[in-house]
């Protein structure tokens, strides 16, 4: 009975352990929320870098929601039934470099949501309700490389809406309701290599869009030359140190080797020596007995 209780236990283990690994069972820097959560927490753990809300009755995400979490660096609102977000709903997230709010029926965003957020490098907006997006909505996010927003009802950008992001890389407007598109929107983006505009009320796009964004990426193109330059060289020079550090290594061990041996010679040697002193006054002391 005994054996048969043990092998259950073990099977039960084995189980547990596979729906674990099956479900993507949370890491020791996350945590994870399910639908029975109503309100973001004042306080998470300490070690919690990425926090998660699935499917949770969170309605509003307050100002200073995470006032007391600045340790957090990825943070995650999916399939929740969000429909505001208060300005300053993310205030002291200084560290935070992912940020998503996906598939809610959010329909506006004030200027100051992503206040002082300067470490965001990654904007997920995707399968909103989402229908306006306001100059200084991105204010300050200088090292933004991804900003999503397919997938919304979005049919007005204000000019000037996108100029803080120097260093943006990708721009997803695909499938919103845009009916015409202005070359200004996209004229600061220096950096720019991706920019989806599919699925849209679009009739026409500006000839001089296409022209500016080839222009961009020529512009880039030196710099791109002068960047690879710079790190071809610094490979080179650390293939050269590496080199002459094995070498040196090399050297410095054979000269312990070839030390260590003479030192050995010379100790057998003295004791070889006075073993010979020591043994020789036995001896006739021995034969003067006789």
């Amino acid at each position: 009975m005994a054996k048969e209780h043990i092998i259950v236990c073990l099977l039960l283990v084995g189980f547990s352990s596979q729906t674990c690994e099956k479900n993507t069972c949370p890491k020791e820097n996350q945590e994870v929320f399910d639908k029975t959560q109503t309100t973001v927490p004042e306080t998470l753990k300490l070690s919690t870098t990425e926090v998660f809300f699935i499917e949770s009755d969170i309605r509003v995400i307050p100002n200073g929601a995470f006032a007391f979490n600045s340790q957090l660096e990825k943070v995650e609102f999916l399939n929740t039934p969000t429909e505001s977000i208060e300005v300053g709903a993310f205030e002291g997230l200084k560290n935070v470099k992912d940020i998503e709010i996906s598939n809610t029926p959010l329909t506006y965003l004030p200027v100051g949501t992503f206040k002082d957020m300067y470490s965001l490098e990654k904007l997920c907006l995707k399968l909103n309700k989402i229908r306006i997006l306001e100059k200084g909505l991105f204010e300050g996010l200088r090292k933004l490389r991804d900003l999503l927003l397919q997938n919304n009802s979005i049919t007005t950008i204000q000019e000037g809406t996108f100029d803080d992001l120097d260093n943006l890389e990708v721009l997803h407007l695909a499938r919103n309701v845009l009916k015409s598109v202005s070359t200004s929107w996209f004229s600061k983006l220096q950096k720019l290599q991706t920019l989806r505009l599919y699925e849209n009320q679009l009739t026409t796009i500006p000839d001089d869009l296409l022209k500016d964004l080839t222009r961009q990426a020529h512009q880039q193109e030196p710099e791109c030359r002068t960047q690879a330059i710079y790190y071809t060289s610094l490979l080179v020079v650390q293939i050269c140190c590496t080199l002459v550090l094995a070498k040196f290594t090399l050297s410095l061990y054979r000269l312990l080797q070839s030390n260590e041996r003479i030192y050995t010679r010379v100790n057998l040697t003295r004791f070889s020596y006075r073993k010979d002193i020591t043994m020789s006054p036995i001896r006739i002391t021995e034969t003067a007995g006789l």
